[in-house]
């Protein structure tokens, strides 16, 4: 595709996949890839539109935050449309960092200076909520027990507690035994992560097929957990591991990698803040609950029980990806 292109989205905007997906195609590859443009605030998706609101739940943003986007639309029209000026008043990547709350600008999204950086997962054994000594850190693992749970299809993981869980407090989600929590210590500095972020498992089961499910937080030193990234939770459904176009079903107790897209984020978190990881194998209603069957899902009328172990030790990491910007650390 040959032609110029604004793209805008929000760091809350369900469809922000979709339109970073483009963003990426066209940046990499279009014949016009020097005339494309980005603008992503902490909005969802009407508000991509509307221009957004100074809150979002228990997140909070500044005045500055709410954007007339309609200027934006008529520069670039200006520009490419009726050829009147000879360049847009703003540049290839305007973002508006959340956590620092105010709009950056840079030469190209991710920004040169981002590097993807690996947060470990770490514990003794008891990562499940109620005993948690799941850990956080930039340390490879060495030899370390493995974290189990059990997820009961009749009794799944929800995705909110109520209200638009983009903007909810998750830590009563995070008290169930059949969620691992990792955290990291509070920070010393400001950690800003701009760009995409994924979470990498190694994980096995007892059944044919299951979910994997994460999310990343910014624990605040209030003890608030507020999950950053456009959708409720970051998901793989293992038959899909190897991809969408065939279903692969698993071999019970094998231990598998999965790689799981939490989507693009532009973040800082703050002195004195955490990072966390859940770990789950559901988030109903907002993913149907997987039965573990490896049956079709449209007509399974089966259930059962799975009991689910994530490793963390020298031969099998499992570790979150942060492309950290190098110049903020």
């Amino acid at each position: 595709l040959d032609f110029p292109a604004l793209h805008i989205t929000g760091w809350f905007d369900w469809d922000q996949p979709g339109a970073m997906f483009y963003w990426r195609g066209m940046a990499e590859h279009s014949p016009a890839a020097d005339h494309q443009y980005l603008v992503a605030g902490p909005w969802t998706h009407p508000q991509t539109w509307a221009g957004g609101q100074t809150s979002l739940g228990e997140w909070s943003f500044t005045e500055s935050s709410v954007a007339d986007v309609k200027p934006i639309h008529l520069a670039f029209f200006d520009r490419y449309l009726k050829g009147t000026t000879d360049a847009l008043p703003f540049p290839r990547a305007r973002l508006y960092v959340t956590g620092e709350d105010r709009w950056r600008d840079f030469g190209a999204y991710p920004p040169a200076a981002s590097r993807v950086q690996r947060l470990y997962v770490h514990s003794g054994g008891e990562a499940n909520a109620s005993m948690t000594d799941g850990v956080l850190d930039w340390t490879e693992p060495g030899d370390e027990p493995p974290d189990r749970y059990v997820h009961d299809p009749n009794d799944p993981v929800p995705s909110t507690t109520g209200g638009d869980s983009r903007g909810i407090d998750h830590r009563p989600i995070g008290e169930r035994d059949d969620v691992l929590v990792y955290t990291s210590e509070p920070l010393e500095d400001t950690l800003v992560v701009i760009g995409n972020v994924f979470v990498t498992l190694h994980a096995a089961t007892d059944a044919r097929d299951t979910d994997w499910v994460v999310k990343v937080l910014d624990v605040h030193p209030d003890g608030r957990s507020l999950k950053i990234g456009p959708t409720e939770v970051g998901v793989l459904r293992a038959r899909y591991r190897e991809g969408y176009e065939e279903t692969v079903l698993l071999e019970p107790g094998q231990v598998e990698e999965y790689r799981i897209e939490h989507f693009d984020v532009a973040h800082a978190f703050l002195p004195g803040h955490r990072i966390r990881l859940q770990v789950a194998s559901a988030a109903f209603p907002f993913i149907d609950v997987n039965t573990n069957t490896g049956n079709p899902a449209r007509t399974d009328t089966e259930w059962v029980i799975a009991h689910q172990t994530v490793y963390h030790d020298r031969l099998r990491p499992s570790f979150v990806e942060l492309p950290v910007l190098e110049r903020d650390r």
